[in-house]
């Protein structure tokens, strides 16, 4: 803050206004995260990948690997059958 002044009083009143200057610097911020556009996926396509996937292979080990498996699984056909939002 710079340039700090005080003036007069504000009409008839015993209040004063003050008058400053403020540097302020702004950082940009690109937001590079992808987003997709649900409305327009494919979801028959994805059932359809889904019921041909060999799940007693997938989901054989335990919880936290299967629950990847399945993520990682579900997550590839996201990508490919939906579209980003421009």
């Amino acid at each position: 803050m710079s340039k700090v002044n005080i003036t007069v009083n504000l009409g008839n009143s015993d209040h004063n206004m003050e008058v400053f200057s403020i540097q302020h610097e702004q950082v940009s911020f690109v937001n590079k995260r992808q987003i997709q556009d649900y409305n327009r996926g494919d979801y028959q396509s994805i059932c359809e990948e889904l019921q041909l996937t060999d799940w007693d292979i997938s989901i054989s080990d335990d919880t936290t690997v299967c629950r990847n498996n399945f993520k990682k699984s579900v997550g590839l056909r996201r990508k490919v059958y939906t579209f980003l939002k421009i």
